[in-house]
């Protein structure tokens, strides 16, 4: 089936078989689900700055894990604000002598968050196509982020009145099944009746299956296909547009 998306006769197919099992609308993540973020971009300035300084290069895959790492030591008590690439640059920075952050790794930090948080950003694979057949069919088409509303703002900037709603987590606390259930409430639905679609495992699909959604898609484009443990009734994919074909071949039955 092309990816260019699907005629008329096919959405009302597409309407039917989602009706059949009692979905009406699709929540989707935002960040490495409908469109990609530029962390690693942004990180890779600081990283090169920092081997300026240095004289020598860093083994990037070293570099980003520790990195990595580092924020999810912080996401754990205190969720995702922006704030953390500071702590973490200076504690990169520190690592290597350089305390407190000097001009030029100061200039870097701005030149990253200039690149993560102002960049509008591109689509992921089957972005439009699938919004729009969804749409076209008259399923709900919705976003949960973890994010602040300006950047969320920003991201959707090119995307005004698309969605039917928006709901923004907050950034200092944590995308789990109450958050869900918030973002739930918040747009009239149930858990019966709404498939999910995310990248994240943890923030995503484990806290919408516990809530009791049973169709739930991992979107693998961005980080490929996970190694943990997926809850039941999960299907990964790496084009979203997998989903429309996943409804309209009748595999939701």
């Amino acid at each position: 089936m092309s990816k260019e998306g699907v005629g008329q006769a096919e959405c009302l197919v597409l309407r039917e078989r989602m009706q059949e099992v009692g979905v009406r609308a699709v929540l989707f993540d935002l960040d490495d689900t409908l469109f990609k973020t530029y962390f690693t971009e942004g990180r890779r300035i600081y990283k090169v700055a920092l081997e300026a300084k240095l004289g020598y290069e860093l083994v990037e895959k070293e570099f980003m894990a520790e990195w990595y790492g580092q924020w999810r030591e912080l996401k754990k008590t205190h969720g995702v604000h922006p704030r953390f690439h500071r702590q973490i640059s200076e504690v990169m920075a520190a690592k290597y002598g350089f305390e407190p952050l000097p001009d030029d790794l100061e200039a870097a930090y701005g030149d990253m968050c200039e690149v993560i948080y102002k960049t509008v950003p591109e689509e992921m694979p089957g972005t439009k196509e699938t919004v729009a057949a969804l749409k076209e069919a008259e399923i709900g088409v919705y976003v949960v982020t973890h994010a602040e509303e300006d950047w969320t703002e920003l991201k959707l900037s090119n995307w005004q009145g698309v969605f039917d709603g928006v709901h923004c987590v907050d950034v200092n606390n944590h995308k789990d099944a109450a958050a869900w259930a918030e973002a739930l409430e918040e747009f009239g639905l149930s858990p019966a009746e709404v498939a999910v679609v995310g990248d994240n495992v943890e923030a995503d699909i484990e806290p919408m299956a516990r809530l009791g959604v049973r169709y739930k898609f991992r979107m693998s484009a961005s980080w490929g296909p996970t190694s943990q443990p997926l809850p039941a009734e999960t299907w990964e994919i790496d084009n979203l547009y997998q989903i429309v074909e996943f409804f309209l071949d009748g595999k939701g039955e």
